[in-house]
């Protein structure tokens, strides 16, 4: 194959595909220096195509980096809301001031509608009933079915985002929350007084986080500064119990 065929397919090469030549930004630049020399007042076309060229590449940097800075603004605050959230969990000191926090600061500081608990029935003895708003106590079992798991599964379990499913309607439906559409499921495993005789020592509990924004958990979502949340959740519960 000789070189005049070579330039020929090259040349053909650039016709079909110009964006070869005008988005390689080095390129464009040899050219233009080469143009200056050899093309005098002719020039002036190329260089504008090369200034072009990198004022379009100048821009998406400029929108790249926008929305670099957008995404690091709303990860700090998001982690600031989530840390004000742990404090109020930091300052209880009984199950009624629990219920409270997350009936109120706590649940604003997260920007969920509703926070939920779901505890194994057989750890009510530790909690007197009349202070329990948030916390609802269930049938051995329940909430690992409700997460999807079996109970011997639960505690490897991580935190699990999804749309509101019939079972989770059902749940906000009898705290007087149906307008719930999706949901974060913290689990939690209680350690039972370590006195107690009976064989299965954990108790599997979730919390729920609750939004009437569809999209406000999906699948996919990072999870990290909840998981934070749920273990510093964990450890109160159980302080509390105690």
């Amino acid at each position: 194959m000789n070189a005049k065929h070579d330039i020929e397919q090259l040349r053909m090469l650039i016709r079909q595909q110009p964006a070869i030549v005008l988005d390689d930004v080095d390129l464009m630049r040899d050219l233009a220096k080469y143009a200056k020399g050899n093309l005098g007042e002719n020039v002036v076309d190329l260089r504008d195509a090369a200034l072009k060229v990198l004022a379009r590449r100048r821009e998406l940097l400029e929108k790249s980096n926008q929305k670099l800075a957008q995404e690091t603004q709303q990860n700090y605050f998001s982690a600031q809301r989530v840390h004000l959230a742990v404090i109020q969990l930091f300052q209880v000191e009984n199950v009624q001031e629990f219920c409270e926090a997350i009936s109120q600061p706590v649940k604003v500081f997260l920007g969920v509608d509703s926070i939920h608990v779901i505890i194994d029935d057989s750890f009510n003895k530790l909690f007197p009933n009349q202070l329990l708003g948030p916390i609802t106590f269930c049938h051995s079992g329940f909430a690992a079915q409700y997460y999807g798991q079996p109970p011997s599964a639960f505690n490897a379990c991580r935190i699990r985002l999804r749309a509101c499913v019939d079972d989770s309607l059902e749940i906000y439906r009898r705290v007087d929350m149906p307008f719930i559409k999706s949901e974060a499921l913290l689990p939690i495993c209680l350690q039972r007084n370590q006195s107690s005789q009976q064989v299965d020592s954990v108790v599997n509990s979730l919390m729920l986080l609750g939004s009437c924004d569809p999209a406000k958990f999906q699948i996919g979502m990072g999870t990290d500064l909840l998981d934070f949340f749920r273990q510093v959740a964990e450890c109160t519960l159980q302080r509390l119990a105690k």
